[in-house]
């Protein structure tokens, strides 16, 4: 059931365009403020006691929905919600399309549009440069696409509503000015340990299906860097890891990468590597499933 969830999700998604309006989660924000506002001045707030207040009782809610529609209509329900789940944790944008919208604009030389759509692509403000735009598709893909559904694999809708909240917990951190450090580091920790599998089980996926050698030539290197920083060291590795498959760290790529003039074969390149793995990971799943491991 769980590789069906996914694959209707994944494509109800592809269809359904208007679905990337329900995933702003402004909810989310609205219900943190609260939290915030009731709760921020608590000692116990400034560390991962903060964190599990916020986060236990979203979780605890998915727990007993799931819990009832489980005994209605011999589980159907269960299968529904969850779906609805995956779609909602999904994103919140459209990787392909963002991709494509970005494409078009290097093609047709539109300044403003070029930065306009890495916004909409990254998440922020950066300088348009190959290298940027694909290591952002790269890091992209994994919180919107393998983060998610590695999650909802493992504990179902209660790990992809989990790893959804956690990532956008930190968003709204990162933009908060009031907020005290031991929360956002309390916050930043669970990040870390929310993507340090999926982010290597995806940078493994990346060096399958591109330059496997150069891959993990990047991805040992890039680990010896970062050997000290266990929290960033998961996304470190994917995004190394996929510009050696792709070979843009290479000697002969780096200055085409580099360079002013936007490659957007690289670009196409990145979104075709992680298309390419998540047909890995599905497969994956599915022969977990034939043998029993998987839901």
């Amino acid at each position: 059931m769980t590789l069906l969830s996914i694959l209707i999700a994944l494509l109800v998604e592809r269809i359904v365009e208007t679905l990337h309006g329900w995933r702003e989660h402004g909810w989310f924000q609205c219900y943190y403020q609260w939290m915030f506002q009731h709760m921020g001045s608590n000692s116990f707030w400034s560390g991962p006691g903060g964190v599990i207040a916020v986060l236990a009782p979203v979780i605890l809610a998915v727990i007993v929905v799931f819990s009832i529609l489980d005994m209605i209509l011999f589980g159907f329900l269960s299968f529904i919600g969850a779906v609805a789940v995956l779609l909602l944790c999904l994103g919140p944008g459209d990787l392909d399309a963002d991709t494509d919208n970005l494409v078009r604009a290097v093609e047709e030389k539109d300044d403003d549009a070029i930065k306009t759509c890495t916004k909409a692509l990254l998440g922020k403000d950066v300088e348009p440069e190959t290298k940027v735009m694909a290591e952002g598709i790269m890091s992209q893909s994994l919180e919107r696409i393998f983060g998610v559904i590695f999650w909802f694999a493992i504990l179902g809708p209660v790990g992809a509503v989990l790893f959804r909240a956690g990532n956008r917990l930190a968003v709204i951190v990162a933009d908060s000015e009031e907020e005290r450090e031991g929360f956002a580091t309390a916050v930043t920790r669970l990040n870390g340990i929310l993507i340090w599998l999926p982010a290597r089980l995806t940078a493994l996926g990346f060096a399958i299906m591109g330059n496997f050698e150069d891959a993990l030539h990047n991805w040992q290197v890039r680990s010896a860097e970062t050997e000290a920083d266990w929290v960033g060291s998961g996304r470190e590795a994917l995004v190394a890891s996929g510009m050696g498959a792709l070979r843009l760290e290479t000697p002969a790529e780096s200055e085409d990468a580099s360079s002013s003039e936007i490659s957007v074969s690289a670009i196409r390149a990145a979104m075709g590597l992680v298309w390419r793995t998540l047909i890995v990971w599905l497969i994956v799943i599915a022969l977990l499933t034939l043998a029993g491991l998987a839901g």
